[in-house]
């Protein structure tokens, strides 16, 4: 549920690079997703999606392949995608053994994380998150459906829910 201003929600990131970013651009609530440095000659890929109504809680999702490259949804309904975004893992050299951190809120890691015009890591996120899934897999549509739709009655806890999930938070 975001507010009326720019800020980033999420971050993937370990010091030397970053992987995603998934924030709001400008003061519009333009929902964006930013992967640094995700094809193959090295170029940045930006999904925008919608611009986020204030104060209403929105379902986001953020979905990746080899087969189905980036998309991003809300709600369950597919806002945008890149078949560009052909690398996720885009740590270059000798630094790609070192773990990735999702950063929920403001990041303030080394990597240089900055790209698409109108979203900085610098901005604190002005709203609230209910919940977080991180799966091991690109979950289809149908379940988008069904995580978006469905009751939720666990609190403060890291419950694994299936076998491909990786953490769920409450």
């Amino acid at each position: 549920r975001a507010e009326t201003q720019p800020g980033i929600f999420l971050t993937v990131a370990n010091p030397y690079t970053c992987l995603l970013v998934l924030g709001f651009q400008n003061d519009s609530n333009t929902l964006v997703a930013y992967l640094p440095n995700a094809t193959a000659t090295g170029d940045s890929v930006n999904i925008i999606g919608p611009q986020m109504p204030s104060n209403a809680w929105v379902h986001v999702a953020f979905t990746w392949s080899t087969e189905n490259r980036a998309k991003l949804y809300t709600s369950s309904y597919l806002q945008g995608a890149s078949g560009e975004a052909s690398i996720l893992n885009n740590a270059r050299g000798d630094h790609n053994s070192s773990p990735m951190t999702i950063t929920l809120g403001k990041y303030n890691g080394a990597a240089n994380c900055e790209g698409i015009q109108g979203i900085s890591t610098s901005q604190t996120f002005m709203g609230s998150l209910d919940e977080m899934f991180v799966f091991a897999r690109e979950l289809q549509e149908s379940e988008l459906i069904k995580l978006a739709n469905q009751p939720r009655r666990i609190e403060r806890a890291v419950v694994p829910r299936t076998k491909n999930q990786l953490t769920y938070y409450s």
